[in-house]
């Protein structure tokens, strides 16, 4: 697992995986939507603050299809008239997961709120994306509500996990975002750029050797 500590305000930052899979890291919606294709968000628009639910609860994203649970369920909270996606109990987990094949991105507004359901300040938040070869965690320090973070894989993200830094705040979420694959191409890391460079060397000799023989046949 790669772990990321970041300000509310970050850099854009590129985590490798294990196995050849890389995760973006971006903390700037413009730039993140700049890079994926296809992107669908749930504003939870239609959920009333204080209506609690049970879960887990099948929602949709634009075109991308998701799956999202907490233990005890859910009881929407707003800011001013912006309602947002918070659990029943104070320090649980959200867990987003069920996103198809075409999902790629992930992304969302992270932050804590209070019993009443309003924005509170939280010393962290803690996000963990898994795509198909592990998962990388970003830790937001001191988030607001407009704190934003998203997660780009090169591989289908499968699941998205949100927790709070301490006791007694809910983990709550904005305009949940899933879009489809990277629409910039992938960058070869320097150890592939080494084997292109030593492949095309060798290649180059292999065609000088047969230009010669030809010459000397």
């Amino acid at each position: 697992m790669k772990t990321l500590f970041l300000a509310a305000v970050v850099a854009t930052l590129s985590v490798q995986a294990p196995a050849q899979a890389a995760i973006t890291l971006y903390n700037d919606q413009a730039s993140f939507l700049a890079a994926v294709s296809n992107p669908g968000t749930d504003s939870f628009s239609d959920l009333v603050p204080r209506s609690g639910f049970a879960g887990p609860v099948n929602r949709s994203a634009g075109a991308h299809n998701y799956t999202v649970a907490a233990p005890g369920g859910f009881n929407p909270g707003s800011n001013l008239a912006d309602v947002f996606l918070t659990t029943t109990n104070a320090d649980s987990t959200i867990r987003f997961s069920g996103f198809g094949s075409d999902v790629y991105a992930v992304a969302g507004l992270f932050f804590g709120s209070n019993l009443d359901g309003h924005y509170q300040a939280s010393p962290t938040i803690t996000v963990t994306a898994i795509d198909s070869d592990g998962d990388v965690t970003a830790v937001l320090k001191n988030p607001n509500a407009g704190s934003f973070l998203g997660f780009v894989s090169t591989g289908g993200l499968s699941e998205l996990t949100i927790t709070v830094g301490r006791s007694g705040i809910w983990p709550s979420i904005d305009n949940f975002t899933l879009a489809g694959a990277p629409s910039n191409s992938v960058v070869p890391e320097p150890d592939i750029w080494a084997m292109m460079i030593v492949g095309f060397g060798l290649a180059g000799a292999m065609l000088r050797g047969a230009q010669r023989r030809r010459a000397f046949s």
